[in-house]
């Protein structure tokens, strides 16, 4: 089985929040099942990423698709990873700040391809 690595980015902005990473549901699901449930528990659904930490997911043998959430249910953009790929890394960074609300971003790490 393929593991999926997920760094997250040591950055000030958001320092003390986590993230949690969610994977296997499409973004669009999750946020409408979010809509009907009265307590958010992201534990409940991903796997909690610290600032500066790197955590390893296995990941399933067909396509899936991932993303981040906060605490407060924003979500990052959404990055499908095919069963065929060997992009197994992906690293977290944070956006806005100042005026604008901070949200997790994911992209694929270009720096880490393997085949695990």
């Amino acid at each position: 089985m393929k593991k999926l690595s997920i760094y997250r980015k040591r950055q000030f902005r958001n320092a003390l929040m986590s993230y949690w990473i969610i994977l296997g549901t499409s973004k669009e699901n999750f946020l409408d099942h979010l809509s009907e449930v009265h307590e958010f528990l992201p534990d409940q659904y991903g796997t909690r990423i610290g600032n500066g930490k790197t955590i390893t997911i296995p990941l399933p043998d067909h396509d899936v698709t991932v993303f981040a959430v906060t605490i407060d249910g924003t979500a990052s953009n959404e990055l499908q990873i095919s069963a065929s790929s060997d992009r197994n890394a992906i690293r977290v960074t944070t956006q806005g700040g100042g005026t604008v609300p901070c949200y997790p971003v994911l992209v694929f790490d270009k720096e880490k391809k393997s085949s695990i």
